[in-house]
């Protein structure tokens, strides 16, 4: 089965589409930049309320927001980690960045996945809790 019969559009038919969001970007450079904000969030928000607002969203939170809602590694955690004075002068601060980045890696790479098993584990076990104890006060 070809593209076409599948509903795929072929590369021609694509070219219009590829033309008009050229047009697009290029008008939109063209804005000042007050204005290139505001239609940035028009944008977003009709982008989050449509079918592709949940994949949206997570692009923009990997792409961006990482690093914020990331915990901040800064010096006065450094203290409450139990690290001294001297330990602490000896971090620039480009070593706090990157020991938050490896952090932020570790978490999403190697400890995630097991967070969500837990926790999903945790709902599901109090679901059952709750069935059988809905169960017998039933009876």
């Amino acid at each position: 089965m070809s593209g076409v019969e599948q509903g795929i559009p072929t590369p021609s038919e694509n070219q219009p589409i590829t033309q008009s969001k050229d047009e697009i970007l290029s008008r939109f450079q063209q804005l000042p930049p007050e204005h290139q904000a505001t239609v940035g969030l028009v944008l977003v928000k009709s982008i989050m309320e449509g079918e592709w607002g949940v994949w949206f969203t997570d692009a923009l939170t990997r792409r961006y927001l990482g690093a914020a809602v990331f915990p901040v590694v800064d010096r006065d955690v450094l203290r409450a980690a139990r690290f001294t004075e001297d330990d602490i002068a000896q971090f620039s601060d480009e070593d706090l960045t990157r020991i938050a980045q490896q952090m932020r890696e570790h978490y999403v790479s190697d400890l995630f996945g097991d967070e969500i098993f837990f926790h999903a584990q945790e709902v599901l076990e109090s679901k059952r809790v709750g069935k059988s104890s809905e169960g017998s006060q039933a009876l």
